[in-house]
């Protein structure tokens, strides 16, 4: 730069003062060491341009992602809306900081809901219903609905968590109250003001930032405990408060990790789908105006938020499909920068307390399968004693023969999955994922499906609409039917 274009008054330092040069001079102890990490925030630009095409055909525009280490706390990439220069930042807020800008958070914050039920005691095998539902408020009746607008039936809080369903959530919240659900939130660094929201918040009608959102979920990860996200060096590691139990945590990360559980929602190679184990939570605000997914791998927490900064609602995406990809692209560059650090732990471990027993899963006690129960409460669980019933597990640690056992009793051959009693409602935003479980229960396993007398391997079913037949033939011969529909 010619300095005769600036003029003396600013080149000659004498005229500034000693007191004025010593300060702008860049030295040692003026600089600022960022927990950024270069490489990461560079695979983070070029995952959301990678992506833009996929999303502006969802319509949306913008896309926020952060990354926090989880031991430090420390922010090790940074994207605020997917587009700081060219088109973007004229037209659709480039320039936008789309990681501290509140929205409603849709089904993301049902991770916090059941961790306050598993704080209190309940556990992933215990069972919610699926039914039509009203709650009274001061000023009008509440009556919330599912995606599909189908109902379920009895559900276990594992199934109902993990396929996001929102009845089940709204009941959970009834029963332990909004008030402490405010409070747990309060804990992880979320203050939001419940007395406006009510039983509402079970389905995400608060709005919360990407950044506290993100450092609030990675408490689920650190065994129960609160994280504040950093952005200078140093960044020592965070011992954090007490959130809620480590039971519940666990539980919480043991929920979402499960692809088997979430696979009737999501399908099974769904982009939450990881080689290693990740424990993610999908979000959609009400007339598709946000995307969220968010994440740990334990060794980070990943959150995304993909919309529009003018509120411009999406076109028919559901987390999964529109954050969903950016989400599973940004956990994989993360995890292979620390894959090799011995010090960064995976998802914990099951803490002391919680054993493995086989339970009943429906309450006729005709489909048992093995579930996490705390162990102090093993003596309750229904269990098969070993060797009778060589198809089903026995009981596991905690619970042994003889602590309230009960048989599962002889029960005629008959489909369970898919279920005569309602509609199946295909989802477009996901309709190349979905896919329907098979399952039955009595006669004499193993079982051989069809559908519509078309044989069908696996387990699993991809949907279509139209009326159609499920068949089930046992070991012995035995064939039970059931009808169902799919609609659009």
């Amino acid at each position: 730069m010619d300095s005769k274009r600036l003029g003396s008054k600013y080149t000659d330092s004498k005229r500034l003062g000693s007191k004025y040069t010593d300060s702008m001079r860049l030295d040692e102890s003026a600089r600022i060491v960022t927990t950024i990490d270069a490489s990461l925030q560079s695979d983070v630009a070029g995952i959301a341009s990678h992506q833009r095409k996929l999303l502006a055909s969802y319509g949306a525009a913008n896309v926020s992602v952060v990354v926090l280490d989880n031991a430090t706390g420390a922010i090790r990439a940074y994207e605020g809306s997917g587009g700081w220069s060219g088109a973007l930042t004229a037209d659709r807020g480039g320039m936008i900081d789309g990681v501290r800008q509140p929205r409603q958070t849709g089904s993301v914050i049902k991770a916090f809901v059941y961790a306050l039920a598993f704080d209190e005691g309940a556990g992933p095998g215990d069972l919610v219903d699926d039914a039509p539902f009203v709650a009274t408020g001061a000023s009008r009746e509440f009556r919330p609905r599912n995606y599909d607008k189908r109902f379920r039936g009895e559900l276990t809080l594992r199934e109902a968590l993990a396929q996001s369903v929102n009845v089940p959530a709204v009941r959970v919240l009834a029963e332990h109250g909004p008030d402490d659900l405010a409070a747990l939130l309060r804990r992880s660094g979320i203050t939001l003001p419940n007395s406006i929201y009510g039983l509402s918040m079970a389905l995400g009608a608060a709005e919360v930032d990407l950044l506290h959102l993100t450092a609030a979920y990675a408490s689920f990860a650190r065994g129960g405990r609160s994280l504040q996200p950093v952005i200078r060096e140093p960044a020592p590691v965070q011992e954090g408060e007490r959130v809620v139990s480590r039971q519940a945590a666990f539980l919480v990360t043991d929920v979402l990790a499960d692809n088997e559980a979430r696979s009737p929602a999501f399908g099974r190679s769904s982009a939450l789908r990881f080689d290693f184990p990740v424990s993610a939570k999908t979000g959609t605000s009400s007339d598709f105006h946000d995307n969220w997914v968010i994440g740990s791998s334990g060794r980070v927490t990943v959150g995304v938020w993909v919309g529009n900064f003018d509120r411009t609602p999406l076109r028919r995406a559901s987390g999964v499909t529109g954050a969903g990809p950016v989400f599973r692209a940004v956990m994989l560059a993360a995890d292979e920068r620390l894959r090799n650090d011995p010090t960064r732990p995976l998802l914990p471990e099951a803490p002391g307390g919680l054993v493995r027993a086989a339970m009943c899963h429906r309450s006729s006690c005709t489909d048992r399968v093995e579930e996490w129960v705390r162990a102090d409460h093993s003596r309750q669980v229904v269990v098969a004693p070993p060797g009778d019933d060589p198809g089903h597990p026995g009981p596991a640690s905690g619970a042994k023969p003889g602590d309230k056992v009960r048989t599962a009793p002889s029960a005629p051959l008959s489909v369970l999955s898919p279920s005569g009693r309602g509609v199946y409602v295909l989802d477009p935003t996901r309709a190349l994922a979905q896919e329907l479980a098979l399952r039955a229960i009595g006669g004499s396993p193993p079982y051989s499906f069809t559908v519509n007398r078309a044989r069908v391997d696996g387990g699993w079913w991809r949907p279509f609409t139209g009326r159609h037949e499920a068949c089930v033939v046992d070991a012995a011969g035995t064939r039970a039917c059931q009808r169902f529909t799919v609609r659009t």
